[in-house]
């Protein structure tokens, strides 16, 4: 059973059916030699809060055998408060043979959908996705490194009998190239075709609710975690500041005290996302004496304003991230937070997440 001809390459075809918050994605990858087997090896992401179900797996020979997937053989790794992940080996690969495997997606969070990519480090063959919007929500869909200019999806009306009317689209693309990585490449998914979400507004005939349109609507967002850290801390935060500059009177010798004390007495612990209610008080960080890479660098923030060293937090998006696209506005373009002092001499931006390097160097 050939699906995907004669030739002697590694395809892999991706189809996905997306409805509200409920997705299946489909996924069938031709193995031609030794080399394509590793794939076979298969590992799925999910926030710990979404759910992952309906996992089916299997090996298509190339006499027609079909060799399937034992549920037991379906593991579950990962961090139980952050990224999960279901792993499994599709049993019976060799040479020439199709394996499959498919799972629905179930999520309660519909603000910025995962990106799609249509691209991968292995030829496509053929990828398509399918997005069933319910109507009155209102997303920006927009495609990165498309290979065809002014591509609109097709699109189709649906009417249920329950109501819950919505339009469905579907992007579908053929015959991609891989996309690999080389030397000085910042990151291979930036040249890659992906297709990329960011729900707008929800409006019917009673309500309007306006999400990130601009990026000053995602400033209004983030500024609502961090106002607390760009004006000078609590009497608690004041002390310990006064305690930690003890004896040092110039300005870039406080920059460096304050510098050292967050990245060497304030413990990393895990990423707990740019913004929002899990980013903890400047005194909640300081009295637990740890913090993730972004509270960290919030607190150094705090601590210089309380010192009288002008300083506010600097969004970037790094290597692994990839390039932001700033021509959409979108809430997930960036992944870190920096200290940032405007200086007159030169700026300076702080990063105390890695304990190897000084105040006037980035990781």
């Amino acid at each position: 059973m050939d699906i995907f001809g004669k030739d002697k390459r590694s395809d892999i075809m991706r189809l996905v059916r997306s409805s509200g918050n409920k997705s299946t994605e489909i996924v069938l990858i031709k193995i031609f030699r030794e080399s394509g087997k590793e794939f076979a090896n298969i590992k799925i992401p999910y926030w710990h809060e979404d759910k992952i179900s309906k996992i089916q797996a299997q090996t298509i020979l190339p006499d027609g055998t079909v060799i399937k997937l034992n549920k037991k053989d379906i593991f579950t790794e990962g961090n139980p408060k952050r990224f999960m992940y279901k792993v499994f080996a599709i049993p019976g690969v060799t040479d020439n043979c199709v394996i499959e495997y498919k799972y629905s997606l179930t999520s309660e969070y519909i603000t910025y959908l995962d990106s799609w990519y249509f691209q991968h480090e292995i030829p496509t063959l053929k990828s398509s996705i399918t997005v069933d919007i319910p109507l009155g929500l209102v997303y920006n869909c927009y495609l990165s490194n498309s290979p065809q200019e002014d591509y609109k999806p097709a699109t189709e009306e649906k009417i249920n009998p329950n109501g819950r009317n919505s339009v469905e689209y579907t992007w579908e693309y053929e015959n991609l190239p891989p996309i690999k990585d080389e030397p000085y490449m910042s990151t291979p998914s930036d040249y890659m075709c992906k297709l990329n979400f960011q729900l707008i507004e929800y409006r019917n005939s009673y309500v309007w609710q306006k999400f990130v349109k601009t990026w000053d609507d995602i400033h209004d967002k983030i500024m609502i975690t961090y106002k607390p850290f760009l004006k000078k801390g609590s009497r608690y935060v004041s002390n310990s500041v006064d305690d930690i500059l003890d004896g040092v009177y110039t300005k870039n010798d406080k920059i460096n005290r304050l510098y050292t004390f967050v990245r060497d007495s304030i413990e990393t612990t895990e990423n707990k996302g740019l913004f929002g209610g899990r980013i903890r008080s400047p005194k909640e960080i300081l009295k637990s004496g740890s913090g993730s890479r972004v509270e960290k660098n919030l607190l150094l923030v705090n601590l210089l304003n309380t010192a009288r060293i002008k300083s506010y937090p600097c969004l970037i998006s790094t290597r692994q991230n990839g390039i932001p696209d700033l021509k959409n506005p979108s809430l997930d373009v960036f992944n870190h937070v920096l200290a940032y002092i405007p200086l007159n001499s030169r700026n300076m931006a702080l990063d105390t997440k890695s304990p190897y390097y000084p105040a006037d160097m980035l990781p």
